[in-house]
């Protein structure tokens, strides 16, 4: 591992940690410093070798954007069910207002059930519950690839790895290539060309 390959390693450890810590303590602008760590790792990259070592930090990005789309989805949802719940209350409001007697009674039974159900928010609470349970998915495969850079073992063979890899280097050089762990060069076959390290598997 050379020494851009070696900062791009500690760039991707931060990214991984800053996304962690952004799941449950909102940083301003943790967005922008995510997309910043990720440019900025692009312009380090030198060579194609480099190149490969951005993974772990496209992982991260791809991992927030992720958890992110999932929330976008469900609070559209959330949104979704508060406004019928509302046009219904207004509904019943009119119809109060229009009847007496029997309707009225019940016209008013219904409407003190819906008030009920919208106080309760079950569907939000649902929601909060899911989102909790992935933001803990995604802190788990954060602190994994940290254990895997950390390590020093070719990171596409991580879980977060092998969801990207495929996608930033190309399916076939994802299965054909990997780095060397010695000298950072790419290896074709069983052994590396330039030190004759053997692949990782």
């Amino acid at each position: 591992m050379n020494k851009v390959q070696r900062s791009i390693n500690l760039i991707a450890i931060l990214a991984y940690v800053l996304l962690g810590v952004m799941l449950f303590v909102s940083i301003t602008y943790s967005v922008l410093i995510l997309i910043g760590l990720m440019l900025f790792t692009i312009v380090l990259a030198k060579n194609e070798e480099d190149n490969k070592a951005i993974i772990p930090v496209t992982g991260a990005v791809g991992l927030y954007f992720a958890y992110s789309a999932v929330k976008v989805v469900f609070t559209i949802f959330d949104r979704i069910i508060s406004k019928i719940q509302s046009w219904r209350l207004e509904g019943l409001e009119e119809k109060i207002k229009d009847y007496s007697g029997e309707k009225l009674e019940k016209y008013i039974k219904q409407h003190a059930k819906l008030v009920e159900r919208i106080e309760a928010d079950t569907f939000g609470e649902v929601v909060e519950v899911i989102m909790f349970i992935l933001a803990i998915g995604v802190i788990a495969l954060c602190a994994l690839s940290v254990i895997s850079l950390l390590s020093g073992k070719d990171f596409r063979n991580s879980i977060v790895g092998k969801i990207v890899s495929p996608v930033v280097v190309g399916k076939d050089a994802a299965k054909v290539n990997s780095i060397c762990p010695n000298c950072g060069k790419v290896i074709k076959g069983e052994f590396c060309a330039n030190c004759g390290t053997k692949k990782q598997n």
